[in-house]
């Protein structure tokens, strides 16, 4: 049986940067993994690269589109093939921090029962002589305590949906059938933002937890969440919206809350009160949320940038 199925996904990468992050899946160890390489319609691919540089008894296949179909529908293609219980998404120039990331990360799956959790990532960046900087950032969310207080729903809700306080995207970690269920359901309305996910699964209350440990190196800056690119800024918008449109639409809801925020979106179509106006009149819980992530001294970990220079190292170990 297959633990989990870790997915790189690409998109004209540059072949340090990919390589990397391979080599850091190689290492792992105490666990039954798949790599599938998801390449999404770039001008040029890796492929024989890969095949040449991962040698040995490793299971890896590819899922690559011949067009750009957006990181939703290219995940969703490896999805399709995949066989593990679990799924990690990762993109070049990200690592695993350490041999047994992923098997601590498994175990923590299985203990707590969740659905998607996300770990501590050490934010770095490199020059054009490629050395390493490890950076200090707020974390992403920034209110991470309330992953760790029990009957948290209601917090977690508002934080997340209304305030913004999201997950990054690149420290999760989630199962397959949740994964694969939500992108389904996005695909068509959303169309880069994978993550967006994370929204639907709160909105519908899935279990979602933190596990305080470092386990991914992110390039910081690279990816399409980070960049300051207006154009992206733009999709990514879309995108939101198009989560949205899948909230007002859901059907059968008892909460509360969720009546109440899927009513919110709603009458948002109409201009006769601004959005956030309303925003903070039906969820004045949100100010407090807003305030607590400015007042936040929770920061992104540090460690010495030496280990992630002997992941860069050509040789797998």
């Amino acid at each position: 049986m297959i633990d989990i199925s870790i997915i790189i996904v690409t998109y004209n990468s540059k072949w340090f940067e990919l390589k990397a992050t391979i080599k850091s899946v190689l290492m792992q160890k105490g666990i039954n993994y798949e790599i599938i390489f998801a390449d999404d319609g770039s001008k040029i691919k890796w492929n024989e690269k890969i095949r040449e540089y991962v040698k040995g008894d490793y299971n890896y296949c590819f899922a690559d589109s011949n067009i750009n179909v957006g990181t939703v529908s290219n995940i969703i293609n490896a999805l399709k093939v995949s066989k593990g219980k679990y799924i990690k998404v990762i993109s070049p120039g990200d690592c695993l921090n350490g041999k047994l990331a992923i098997k601590k990360w498994i175990d923590f799956m299985e203990k707590e029962r969740a659905d998607l959790s996300f770990c501590n990532a050490i934010y770095y960046k490199k020059d054009n002589a490629k050395k390493i900087e490890v950076l200090k950032e707020k974390s992403s969310p920034k209110n991470v305590n309330i992953y760790h207080k029990r009957k948290n729903k209601g917090k977690l809700f508002v934080d997340y949906l209304l305030a913004n306080d999201t997950i990054l995207g690149a420290a999760v970690l989630a199962k397959r059938n949740i994964i694969l269920k939500y992108l389904l359901e996005m695909e068509g309305k959303v169309k880069y933002a994978e993550d967006y996910m994370i929204r639907l699964m709160i909105f519908d209350n899935k279990k979602i937890c933190h596990m305080d440990k470092n386990l991914i190196w992110y390039e910081y800056g690279d990816g399409i969440s980070t960049t300051k690119n207006n154009k992206w800024a733009k999709l990514l918008y879309q995108d939101f919206e198009g989560t949205n449109e899948i909230i007002k639409n859901r059907k059968n809801i008892e909460n509360k809350m969720q009546k109440k925020y899927q009513k919110y979106l709603i009458d948002s179509n109409y201009k006769w009160m601004p959005r956030k106006v309303k925003k903070v009149l039906l969820f004045p819980g949100m100010i407090f949320c807003r305030i607590k992530m400015k007042l936040s001294h929770n920061n992104t970990p540090f460690e010495d940038e030496k280990k992630l220079e002997i992941i860069l190292q050509d040789n797998v170990q």
